[in-house]
């Protein structure tokens, strides 16, 4: 809590899903807050003294104005997310027209 700003919203869907609505002016300001987090709590058991060993994966949908639906807006970063989930070389994803496209692709094949 200490790292969401007044104007910004973290939440839990659910389990061990986490919602971050951040503010931001690019992605490299962004990359790095999201690099921030991740070593803040990856630093967890210095804090608590209990051994933890936590994996974070991050898929981010940078929202346009014109975005309304929350639920959309978690969908495509669940999708992101997908992308990078078992690397830990990348923690993190941002979703993209080509996440969309191969989507869209799948889909076509699914339903044929």
């Amino acid at each position: 809590k200490e790292n969401v700003k007044s104007e910004e919203l973290f939440c839990r869907m659910n389990s061990d899903y986490l919602v971050l609505l951040l503010k931001y002016y690019n992605k490299d300001e962004l990359k790095n807050r999201i690099n921030y987090l991740d070593i803040k709590i990856g630093n967890l058991e210095k804090i608590t003294n209990d051994k933890y060993e936590l994996h974070l994966h991050y898929g981010i949908y940078c929202g346009e104005e014109t975005d309304t639906d929350i639920d959309i807006m978690v969908s495509r970063a669940n999708h992101a997310l997908f992308l990078v989930k078992n690397d830990r070389k990348q923690p993190f994803e941002f979703y993209s027209g080509a996440i969309q496209e191969r989507i869209v692709e799948e889909k076509e094949i699914e339903e044929h």
